[in-house]
């Protein structure tokens, strides 16, 4: 249980440039949400999830438009083990009311429930609830709740060469009614001469997580991982291979909005050292103005489209040292223009961050 905390030792976040036209998912630091987080935080994927302990304790000032934090009253979590199967959880959280911005108290509520299935494979049920309490010192106080149910599976062999995750959740949330679900279905086959990873995806128009994390919605994806590998009997090299993945996009309104392909070869070394090469080539259709500068430059026109190329490499070398690095660069084509980006950071005992950023 917590009363009235403040977080106030929580670590800041990795600051971020975001270049992109939607949010970036930044993880959860708090050290509440923290234990037991894969049974809450676990269902869905990374750019769809039904619950993000993150959306608790944010508040949007209608004013300025900005996020503010919105003090927690209280909040209790339950989670953990009935026995070998069954894995349970219940949070609830009480934010408080905020006059100058408008804000009523909210409760959040989540359960969820999974049971193992077979050796190693699970299903797992998860209820989000926001509720909105009336506050008559409101004069326009918004008095709704939002909702999410979903259902998944996770599959995962005894030889572990089988993985994959299936799932359905359903938003509900007055005014909006039709479309409101997403329905996912990722299968993964790994063994020692190659492995590949298949996705598909229908996100619906009104699918409303409003405690969860959706970064887009109203689209229908299709991706695709093939990946061989090689194995030297001698010298530096552990492994090596070269690869192939593709993305799709698009909906019924405006058709095809968005496609990648990469073509990358990856090498493991005997140090544990992880190296990869890949080309890329994009299509984006913009179906709103976006400004990719985000310096309030005259944005790119809706309904403009660009394909553009580009490189990437990723360095990480041996992570079980007390030192390590990681690396990673992007050059190329972006929009109508072009972007440079190099990053790393070094594992110390102390982390020290640097970034270069992107230039147009």
């Amino acid at each position: 249980m917590t009363v009235n905390p403040d977080f106030s030792q929580v670590e800041v976040d990795q600051q971020i440039t975001n270049l992109d036209r939607f949010e970036i998912f930044f993880p959860e630091r708090r050290q509440f949400f923290l234990e037991n987080a894969d049974l809450f935080g676990g269902f869905g994927d990374e750019t769809l999830r039904p619950f993000f302990s993150r959306r608790i304790g944010v508040a949007r000032d209608a004013s300025t438009g900005q996020n503010v934090q919105n003090p927690i009253y209280t909040g209790a979590r339950l989670s953990g083990r009935l026995d070998n199967n069954w894995r349970v959880g219940l949070l609830s959280m009480q934010t408080a009311r905020d006059l100058d911005i408008g804000q009523a108290s909210i409760n959040y509520t989540v359960g969820v429930a999974q049971r193992k299935l077979f050796a190693r494979s699970n299903l797992g049920l998860i209820a989000v609830n926001k509720q909105v309490f009336p506050d008559a010192k409101l004069e326009n106080p918004a008095y709704n709740h939002n909702r999410v149910l979903g259902l998944e599976y996770n599959l995962a062999s005894s030889d572990n060469k089988w993985n994959g995750k299936f799932f359905h959740h359903r938003s509900f949330t007055p005014d909006l009614s039709g479309k409101n679900g997403v329905t996912s279905a990722n299968v993964f086959y790994n063994n020692l001469k190659y492995d590949f990873k298949l996705t598909l995806q229908d996100v619906g128009a009104n699918y409303n997580p409003e405690v969860g994390f959706a970064r887009r919605r109203d689209f229908q994806r299709a991706a695709g991982i093939l990946h061989w590998k090689f194995y030297p009997k001698a010298g530096p090299l552990q492994g090596h291979g070269p690869g192939f993945e593709f993305e799709v996009l698009g909906n019924q309104q405006y058709g095809l909005t968005d496609w990648g392909l990469n073509a990358l070869y990856s090498f493991r070394f005997r140090s544990s050292t992880l190296l990869d090469f890949r080309l890329r080539r994009d299509f984006v259709y913009l179906f709103a103005a976006f400004d990719p500068t985000n310096s309030g430059a005259t944005p790119l026109p809706q309904g403009s489209s660009y394909t553009n190329n580009l490189f990437r490499f990723n360095l990480l070398s041996d992570a079980r040292k007390l030192v390590y690095v990681e690396l990673s660069g992007r050059f190329g084509q972006y929009f109508n223009g072009s972007r440079q980006q190099f990053g790393g950071r070094d594992q110390l005992p102390h982390e020290h961050l640097w970034h270069s950023g992107p230039q147009f």
